[in-house]
């Protein structure tokens, strides 16, 4: 009976829920190590080893692809370079892994554009690279931003030129397929062309961020033949900022898209047809259209933590962490950030609890960047999640969701009101904030009463979320044990 009145007790003055609701994934970063390149030279793109080796293969543009080990993350050690002469003189610009192989993108794609070219890498041995064969065309100019890989195929991301597809199934031989240009005058909204910079590939349908030209979906399942069944731009940006996109990351329904200098757009890709707008997470306010002067360059993306945590290029503002489990609501909850440090990110990755950020130097060409920073290289961050609380989520109403009986037993009653039909998520955490149980109802307008077994709960204090398209109800309740 006295741990019965404690755990009740202990339900009412519990702190955790300040406005509402826990989370488990603030999150804290620890710096590690930086090593710098010397001279006028920058990193834009680090990768940590896939196969989860001590090892960064850094895009350093013209330096070439740097070759890290990281046994010691306080001491990392550049065991091999190669240099832009071993890629016909193409310099290095992104990399990408598939099992045992690296792919590289090649070609300058700023303003002295390169032909666009790719690489391919043994790194069964990383102490002992290989080049395997080297692809490129002297008929795209501009470069290559980006490359992604989809069994035998690769795809290039070539700036101006657009889309290029190669059949790499002959690892020594790669072949040309198809080059695809989205249509380059919709829609309009910045005065530059548009640049293939970003993409994802799901299926069939690869999500181009097109940089000036939106976001385009592009049919590649004839590869012959690409076609374009869908296009995106948010022109309510166009009052604030240009709407350039230069990065994707897909989660379910939802596509996170950086913003060039602007923040981060999320988007409903539930029907190609209708893609709708539903968030954009701008943490420097931006409003105006003037690149140049903004903390901000939000350029690569990765998820962490199941898709639950996306890690952010944030220019000036190095990193940030941002909360996208609601994608209604994105949340920052963790940054490295120095304003105004002379120090600025292209790249980041993220690979366990490490974190590597590519800093790029632009002190040659100060206008270059809405930014100035006068280091290149890298620098090695831990990361960490810890219990915070949300004391700001203007979408918190506890008082209409209720759950009885409360203290629980085999069965509770979730009940609420809702506005439209949908399809809500239901999400239930213990007292340290980890979540344990999840899954999904369906909502109608007015009240809904859900039954929910609470059978494998052990006795304790549990947070109820319940997550809506415009709504997220969260509510404490304790677990007893019977007698």
């Amino acid at each position: 009976m006295k741990r019965v009145l404690i755990l009740i007790l202990l339900l009412f003055i519990l702190p955790l829920f300040i406005s509402g609701q826990a989370i488990n994934n603030s999150v804290t970063f620890e710096k590690r190590s930086v090593f710098e390149l010397s001279g006028f030279f920058s990193n834009y793109s680090s990768l940590f080893d896939r196969n989860g080796r001590p090892y960064i293969y850094s895009a350093s543009a013209g330096l070439g692809l740097i070759i890290y080990n990281i046994s010691d993350i306080y001491n990392p050690i550049p065991i091999d370079t190669l240099p832009p002469s071993n890629f016909h003189n193409l310099n290095v610009n992104n990399v990408h892994q598939d099992d045992d192989y690296l792919y590289l993108s090649l070609g300058n794609f700023q303003s002295a554009g390169q032909n666009a070219g790719l690489a391919i890498l043994d790194v069964s041995d990383p102490s002992n690279i290989s080049i395997v064969s080297i692809w490129y065309s002297m008929t795209y100019t501009q470069g290559c931003a980006i490359i992604r890989t989809q069994g035998k195929y690769a795809y290039l991301g070539a700036m101006e030129d657009g889309i290029i597809i190669l059949d790499i199934s002959d690892k020594e031989n790669p072949i040309f397929v198809s080059q695809f240009q989205p249509d380059p005058s919709w829609p309009g909204v910045a005065n530059y062309p548009p640049n293939a910079r970003g993409m994802e590939i799901r299926d069939d349908i690869l999500y181009l961020a097109y940089d000036a030209g939106g976001l385009r979906l592009v049919d590649i399942s004839d590869k012959q033949n690409p076609v374009q069944i869908a296009q995106y731009v948010n022109t309510d940006l166009t009052t604030r900022a240009l709407p350039a996109y230069n990065n994707i990351r897909l989660v379910g329904d939802y596509a996170f898209i950086s913003v060039d200098f602007c923040g981060l757009e999320v988007l409903d890709i539930s029907n190609p047809d209708n893609i709708q707008s539903i968030d954009w997470f701008n943490p420097w306010n931006c409003n105006g259209f003037s690149w140049f002067g903004s903390p901000g360059h939000t350029n690569e993306l990765i998820l962490a933590d199941e898709n639950r945590i996306l890690f952010i290029s944030g220019g000036d503002s190095e990193v940030l962490s941002l909360d996208i489990s609601n994608p209604n609501n994105v949340e920052k909850i963790g940054e490295y950030a120095f304003v105004k440090d002379s120090a600025a990110t292209w790249g980041v990755d993220v690979f366990e609890n490490q974190v590597v950020l590519s800093f790029i130097d632009n002190s040659g060409i100060p206008l270059f960047q809405p930014f100035y920073s006068d280091f290149g290289g890298i620098q090695l961050l831990t990361w960490e999640k810890g219990m915070t609380t949300r004391t700001k989520d203007t979408h918190l109403k506890n008082h209409q969701l209720s759950i009885f009986p409360n203290p629980m037993q085999e069965t509770i009653h979730i009940q609420f009101v809702a506005k439209q039909s949908e399809e809500a998520i239901i999400e239930i955490y213990d007292s340290k904030g980890a979540q344990i149980q999840r899954f999904k109802t369906s909502v109608i307008p007015g009240e809904n009463r859900i039954e929910h077994s609470t059978e494998n709960l052990h006795p304790g204090i549990y947070f109820l979320k319940l997550i809506g398209k415009d709504f997220i109800y969260s509510r404490k309740a304790v677990k007893i044990k019977n007698n």
